[in-house]
């Protein structure tokens, strides 16, 4: 039987926080006017950049639209057993 699953934890959120600032630079955009046209706070932002808020999938979506890429991209391979991210080696390198 799959062990209980947990709240999403730090590493995990952090790396999607990764994802999403990576997206967020390679688009030209500073915090403040992605936040604007995402219609969530910057700070807020800030925090998911940072894996300190978990956000919800519409947040996610509407990042997604925004940055013109899917959703899923934000989304790191999750390791089953431990609960973290499982990082490629392109994605190692720290920002």
């Amino acid at each position: 039987m799959p062990a209980r699953a947990r709240e999403p934890n730090k590493a995990y959120r952090a790396a999607l926080g990764v994802r999403v600032r990576r997206a967020r630079l390679r688009g030209g955009y500073t915090q403040e006017e992605l936040a604007h046209l995402a219609g969530i706070s910057p700070p807020y932002l800030g925090g998911i950049e940072r894996g300190e808020m978990n956000p919800t999938v519409e947040q996610l979506v509407r990042l997604s639209m925004v940055l013109q890429t899917q959703p899923g991209a934000f989304l790191p391979r999750l390791n089953f057993t431990t609960g973290k991210p499982v990082q490629p080696r392109s994605e190692k390198k720290s920002d």
